[in-house]
This record gives structure tokens, sequence and C-alpha cells, in this order.
């Protein structure tokens, strides 16, 4: 019953977002991001599981937004989300996590640590995200802290 509702409300802030400026379009890509990840997630699983597949796919699915997230399928957003992951969890200042899109040869990215620091005792990643598709490519510089939930957060500077 959830599915019936999730898609419409997808589908409504994709046709509003027609009428935006750059800021709110921004905005709008990661609110999509987040519940296409919430909708991937729900696929997986029901009860507690379900639940926490969608609070995983929310969270990666946030990770990415904007210009990046309108160049990707869903299935591109959630394989870059996990590796803009794996560089907030596992890469030090410096390291670099790279992707190639499994449904694309033409799509690849890459995920780069470029400072790390902290924030009122909460450990913090700056990081640059790159996505090349069909010649075109995007890249965006954004920071990230854990969360009292051990979740990374995008922080605005």
């Amino acid at each position: 019953m959830v599915k019936k509702f999730i898609i419409p409300i997808i589908l409504i802030f994709t046709l509003s977002s027609c009428e935006t400026t750059e800021e709110n379009n921004k905005l709008i890509g990661q609110i999509l991001g987040a519940g296409i990840g919430a909708l991937v997630g729900y696929q997986f699983g029901s009860g507690i599981g379900g639940a926490l597949a969608i609070a995983g796919g929310t969270i990666l699915g946030g990770l990415i937004g904007g210009e990046i997230a309108e160049m990707l399928s869903e299935d591109e957003q959630m394989e870059f989300g996990q590796v803009t992951q794996d560089a907030l969890e596992n890469k030090d200042m410096g390291e670099t996590s790279n992707w190639s899109s499994s449904l694309d040869t033409n799509t690849s990215g890459e995920v780069s640590v470029t400072q790390s620091y902290e924030i009122e005792q909460k450990k913090c990643k700056k990081i640059k995200q790159k996505v090349d598709k069909d010649g075109k490519t995007v890249v965006k510089t954004k920071s990230f802290c854990r969360g009292d939930d051990g979740n990374w957060a995008e922080v605005v500077n």
C-alpha cells in the first residue's frame, strides 16, 4: 500500500521542480535522491528489515543530489551513493573511491576526500564528487559530519 503513495509523491516533486531556482533544484534533487533511496530500500525487506533498508536507502540517496542525481538513473544513484558512503567511512584525506556504472559503460565517477576535520567533537569530511557521463563532467564539493546516530549528514559551510 505504501508503494502506491511513494511514486505519486516523487512525481509531484519532479513536476513541481520545473519552475524553480537553481538552489531549489538542488534541494529538490536531494529530496528526490532520498525518496528514491527510500523506495529502493523498501523493495528489499519487510518489518524491521524493511525499515532498516528504507533508512539505509534514504541515507544513501541523500548523499548525492542536484545536478549529479539528474545525470544518473535510480540504480546508478544508489551505486554512486554507496561509493560516497565508502569514501566517508573508509577513506582519508587525499584518498579516492572510484565508481563505474554497472548499467552504462559511458558513466563513471569518483569521490575524493579533500579534508578531514572536527566540529563540536564530531568527525567531518569534505569530499569532491565527480561524475562523467556521455562526455559531460559534473564536479561538486560537499561537507559531511557524522551525526549522533552514526550516519553522515551534509553540512552547509
